[in-house]
């Protein structure tokens, strides 16, 4: 009979039973030196030398060394611990199912070979198909294969370091970055593993989720812990719950379908109040807080009280004494210990993975104080890769800064195997840390509590140097970066940033402002820091204990005060792939890049968040061009939409050019030509006739014509607008055409200044007894059709029947029309109130309207002529007041509220020298003059 050894998935390596005949079968210790032509079962411990027949089966644990079908000739199967070194056919075959251990040796010739599995072929040559270099696995158990090791744990287990390119798993880490498989040695119970990132900290990249909407328990985290796909929450709420919630990372955030929760106390009624937890690789360890250890198998149901084990510290240690945070080298599991009570002790406890979770024997303890009478009260640790670091928090003496360091290699119940060190001798700050994370050279102590409060002196050691010399370790005071950065518990590192999780400022008053050092930059400088408050979010995401790493996003595991949370804060520190290149067939379909949530590719175009800069090496606005913009057609910021033509003939475009036009100017165009004669223009808009066209305060240019704004003409009011096309001849009448906006209304003559919003024009009433008419033209419609102007009163803001506006300025939203004093004695036609009108709003409605009255801040009273914007402010040039000549500028920022006061500032001109006053933003014609100048600007 034959003996099954169910190898090879779930395929049989036969190897017959010596003596064991089948049909016409040859069973035998050997078959040597040869075996010929005939058909069959042949099993043999040995094949040797040179096998060749016709058809039927082959069973060898070695078939050597030369495997030789004959012509034409079909097996069913060849079975062999090593299967080599040639398989030769002198002539065409087929071999099927050829699996062996070894098969060694060039395939050649043109026969095939179908369905080979082995864990080893070299030199194939020939049709080799359905070729498997090791398939394991049978029907009933797990196997288990080991490479370094002979007690193989795990279904691949290797006593040594793993190099690929790249791992697929079904529990990714890290969304295919870079895959550590000693993520969870960093963790130290309070933090997690090392995957390199970046990206912005802000609210577009941050999420919330509340537990307790899954289950009112299901809050008052201490830590969490990554097993390569679940997040596991450890619970505490002040000692008093079991229940583990676990987020799936596979799925959605914000689904309360992603979530489970298990209740530990359903295993053992002393399982709950955890204090940290970590994974070995198969196994989530929770800490205790009072004895019991709590282990749960990540290969077994999470929601099976037959998936967790518990082991009750009291039957190691004679107490139930407490412990915070735990850390895995690989093999050892390390119990950071705390307190027992209100006492604080040093007992550490010591797992090996290898032995029984709950025989007493597996595990080994030592009494710090032995190093140290400061070796006590310890709160998280971290793993280099050898030592293994205890963090300093509290003795019963007070506030500790004394870290002790176990190297790895050596006993582990031995004083000599431990080192220690004061932190405070660096620092008098450096005691009462929670926590630490390791970033390959750095080991980085969290700051808590010190005893004279809860500070933000991060304290550093370089592995590279002594343990023991006060030059190994420098330190960095976060609060100068932002009061609020202190009070941390625990750190987690990403790959490129240290993130230290906020959790207490004292009192009542428990944080969320996250601090970031990037390990890339200088320790000691604040431009290496950012923070970000995650309570400007949500109000209940602050107070946190430890964080998790995921490979892309940091977990923030909530705690709380009495009242325990549930608020996970999730931030996102992953920018997508980096690209050096891109062409359009990449995207057919547009492309969506940057931080903020919920971007939609736009077809065939592209969104970018965040700021771009444009042959720049830093970009310090939202578009940051170091060069020209050339705009064809059209530009949309924000609500508003502007039409944009060219400036001077596609030279330089100034994209705010209707913003600096004063209401007397336009935009800019650098060039260089001299001014002469030679060079010089004149058109006089009253011959031919047609018109008597004089008298113009101000022009606007849309990119295409200008507007000539009507004033008065030899002491009458003119209401006639004049524009100029400006691709054609400049001195042809045809060039021109007129609108006489009494046409809209009889009162509406008297214009001093325009200004262009990038669609509109608009006329800026003088004022004078009768205009008060402020007008709209629509540049997208006919320019002497009646339907293309609106008309609104500015009366009803109080401006009485004699003032009015001279000029204004567009900020790229807002119109702000400048108020002027119009003549008068005693100062009674001074207008102070600016209108401000937004053009995102209909021109017509009273609501599109706001208004401030300078007379307020300016004792002076001053009125203005023209204004004009610098990207920022909006600056009103000094005209008059009181009938006397002011030089007092005001000037109002447009980042703050309209109507306050503390949004405006003044400076009088006067004071640099007395002749600096009265201003006019720009000339225009008194005397009814009609002859307007054109001087080139183009060489």
């Amino acid at each position: 009979m034959a003996l099954y050894n169910t190898v090879l998935n779930n395929r049989f390596l036969d190897i017959a039973v010596l003596g064991t005949t089948t049909k016409t079968s040859t069973a035998q210790l050997a078959v040597t030196p040869s075996i010929g032509p005939g058909s069959g079962i042949t099993s043999a411990l040995l094949v040797n030398p040179a096998y060749s027949l016709s058809s039927g089966t082959v069973f060898g644990e070695q078939i050597t060394p030369q495997f030789s079908p004959g012509a034409g000739n079909t097996h069913d199967a060849v079975y062999g611990l090593y299967v080599g070194q040639t398989i030769t056919p002198a002539y065409s075959g087929l071999i099927t199912n050829l699996i062996g251990l070894g098969i060694s040796g060039p395939v050649v010739n043109s026969f095939t070979l179908t369905n080979s599995y082995s864990l080893f072929i070299t030199n194939a040559s020939g049709t080799v198909t359905n070729n498997y270099t090791a398939i394991l696995g049978n029907s009933v158990g797990i196997p288990r294969v080991g490479v370094g090791t002979f007690s193989p744990a795990y279904p691949l287990d290797a006593a040594g370091t793993i190099n690929t390119n790249r791992v697929y798993t079904g529990a990714t880490s890290g969304n295919n970055q870079l895959f550590q498989l000693a993520q969870g040695y960093n963790q130290a119970g309070l933090c997690s593993g090392v995957v390199g990132t970046h990206k912005s900290m802000s609210q577009n990249t941050t999420n919330y989720f509340d537990t307790a909407l899954l289950n009112s328990a299901s809050k008052g985290f201490y830590g969490g812990v990554f097993d390569g796909r679940f997040i596991y929450c450890v619970p505490d709420n002040n000692s008093l719950s079991g229940l583990i919630t676990r987020y799936d990372s596979v799925f959605s955030f914000s689904d309360p379908v992603s979530y489970t929760c298990f209740d530990t106390t359903a295993v053992s009624a002393g399982s709950l109040g955890f204090r940290g937890g970590v994974f070995d690789q198969r196994y989530v360890y929770f800490v205790p807080s009072a004895g019991t250890v709590t282990r749960y198998d990540t290969m077994s149901p999470f929601w099976s009280t037959c998936s967790y084990t518990c082991f009750d510290f009291t039957t190691l240690l004679g107490s139930r004494i407490g412990y915070q945070g735990a850390v895995y080298d690989g093999r050892y599991i390390y119990f950071v210990p705390n307190n027992e009570g209100a006492f604080f002790h040093g007992t550490a406890v010591r797992y090996d993975t290898t032995l029984s979770f709950t025989a007493a024997g597996s595990y080994t303890s030592f009494d710090m104080r032995q190093i140290s009478p400061n070796g006590a009260g310890f709160t998280g640790g971290v793993y280099d890769g050898r030592y293994v670091y205890y963090v300093p928090y509290r003795t019963n003496n007070g506030f500790s800064g004394t870290a002790l360091r176990y190297d790895t290699t050596l006993s582990f119940t031995a004083t000599a195997s431990y080192t220690c060190f004061d932190l405070t001798t660096v620092s008098s700050d450096c005691a009462g840390f929670h926590g630490a994370v390791f970033d390959g050279r750095f080991i980085y102590f969290a700051p808590y509590q010190n005893g004279t409060g809860y500070f933000g002196r991060i304290a550093r050691y370089d592995t590279l140097f002594s343990f023991t010399s006060t030059g190994s370790y420098t330190t960095f005071d976060t609060t100068t970066v932002s009061s609020a950065s202190r009070g941390f518990f625990g750190a987690v590192f990403d790959g490129r940033y240290i993130y230290f999780v906020p959790s207490y400022l004292g009192g009542s008053d428990y944080s969320g402002t996250v601090t970031r050092f990037d390990t890339t930059l200088s320790f000691f400088m604040t431009s290496s820091y950012r923070v970000f408050d995650t309570s400007a979010g949500n109000s209940q995401s602050k107070g946190f204990i430890g964080a998790v790493f995921d490979g892309r996003y940091i977990f923030l595991m909530p705690h709380g005060a009495a009242s325990a949370s549930g608020e996970i804060t999730r931030l996102d520190t992953y920018p997508g792939e980096k690209a050096t290149s891109m062409a359009v067939s990449q995207a057919p379909s547009g492309l969506a890049v940057g931080t903020y949530a919920n971007l939609f590719a736009p077809p065939g175009g592209l969104i970018v968040s965040g700021n771009v800069g444009v042959n720049q090496t830093f970009a310090n606005y939202e578009l940051d061009v170091n060069g020209t913009i050339n705009a064809v057609i059209s530009v949309n910021v924000s609500s508003f939409f502007g039409f944009l033509g060219s400036t001077a003939d596609n030279q330089h475009i100034n994209v705010s050019q209707g913003y600096v036009q004063g209401g007397f100017g336009s935009g800019s165009a650098g060039t260089n030509k001299t001014p002469s004669l030679n060079t010089t223009e004149f058109y006089d808009l009253t011959q031919g006739g047609t018109l008597p066209l004089a008298g113009y305060a101000g022009g606007v240019f849309d990119g295409r014509y200008i507007y000539f704004v009507p004033y008065l003409n030899n002491g009458n009011s003119n209401g006639t607008v004049v524009r100029y096309d400006t691709l054609f001849p400049f001195n042809v009448p045809l060039s021109y055409r007129s609108f006489n906006l009494t046409q809209l209304n009889a009162s509406a003559v008297q214009f001093v200044g325009g200004l262009y919003d990038g669609r509109y024009i608009y006329f800026i009433p003088y004022g004078l007894s009768f205009n008060h008419n402020f007008v709209q033209y629509d540049t997208t419609l006919s320019f002497t059709a009646l339907g293309s102007y609106s008309i609104f009163d500015v009366s009803v803001f109080g401006i009485t029947s004699l003032q009015g506006f001279g000029g204004g300025a567009f900020d790229g939203r807002y119109i702000y029309l400048a108020p002027t004093w119009n003549g008068g004695v005693g100062g009674q036609l001074i207008n102070t109130t600016i209108v401000r009108y937004d053009s995102t709003l209909p021109f017509i409605a009273l609501s599109s309207y706001s208004t401030f009255n300078t007379g307020t801040i300016d004792p002076a009273q001053t009125s203005f002529f023209g204004a004009t914007f610098d990207g920022r402010y909006i600056y009103f040039i000094p005209y008059i007041a009181q009938n006397v000549p002011s030089g007092s500028v005001t000037r109002y920022d447009t980042t703050l509220p309209f109507s306050r006061p503390a949004s405006y500032s003044i400076f009088n001109l006067m004071a640099i020298n007395s002749i600096c006053k009265q201003y006019y933003g720009g000339g225009y014609s008194m005397g009814g003059m009609s002859i307007i100048s054109r001087i080139p600007s183009i060489n």
